[in-house]
């Protein structure tokens, strides 16, 4: 699945793709639906130049002496958000 099956361009990162918070909330959605058993892998987009975040979560992340250590606390984020989600369904 991509941007055209998630089909909402606001939270488009205007780059890459979807943001990985409000697509992982898609994914455990879908995954949801699948016959098991099944595989599935997710690629985090967050985690390549030019190393965004969302304006709702700038600053809420370390910065680091690197650039992409922002990107991969909202990524992390978005991954235990996604983890409670799915755990629910």
């Amino acid at each position: 699945f991509g941007k055209n099956e998630y089909n909402n361009d606001a939270d488009f990162d205007g780059i890459w793709g979807i943001w990985d918070e409000p697509f992982l909330q898609f994914v455990a959605n879908k995954i949801n639906t699948f016959h098991q058993p099944f595989f599935a892998s997710f690629f985090s987009l967050s985690s390549h130049h030019p190393f965004k975040v969302p304006e709702k979560y700038q600053g809420k992340f370390p910065k680091g002496p690197l650039p992409v250590q922002e990107p991969i606390g909202y990524t992390d984020n978005a991954l235990r958000e996604f983890f409670a989600t799915a755990s629910k369904i």
